[in-house]
């Protein structure tokens, strides 16, 4: 059965608890870094020019979080900041999962917020 990218990461977590518990250190360091390549697999470019990682103290496998950094661009087609935003997931009865998207987006850039939940609700939701 395919699974979605957003609850692969989520059965990994699992699978490092049930290591935690039983003290498989080389199981969970192997989970681990799956998580890590399915992380890696996430959007890049395109403004998402900082790295995406999932942080493990604050996700469990009920609610994935992630964070990032979005490069912003000015009318002039120039870099002009950086706004650090972070990627909560949590599970959906009725569409798999929810995303919420938070950061301080400057007012100029209030368009960023729905662009990267756009972007992110499809690579998450992608089947592997």
């Amino acid at each position: 059965m395919l699974k979605t990218v957003a609850s692969q990461i989520s059965s990994r977590l699992v699978a490092i608890e049930n290591c935690e518990k039983s003290n498989n250190q080389e199981w969970k360091l192997r989970h681990a870094e799956e998580i890590k390549k399915l992380v890696d697999s996430l959007p890049h470019g395109s403004g998402i020019d900082g790295k995406t990682e999932l942080d493990f103290s604050r996700s469990t496998p009920e609610k994935l979080v992630l964070t990032g950094s979005y490069h912003s661009m000015n009318d002039g087609g120039y870099y002009d900041g950086w706004t650090d935003f972070t990627l909560t997931v949590t599970p959906s009865l009725a569409y798999g999962f929810n995303l919420k998207v938070s950061g301080a987006f400057p007012r100029r850039y209030a368009e960023t917020r729905e662009y990267l939940a756009e972007v992110f609700q499809e690579a998450l939701g992608t089947e592997v």
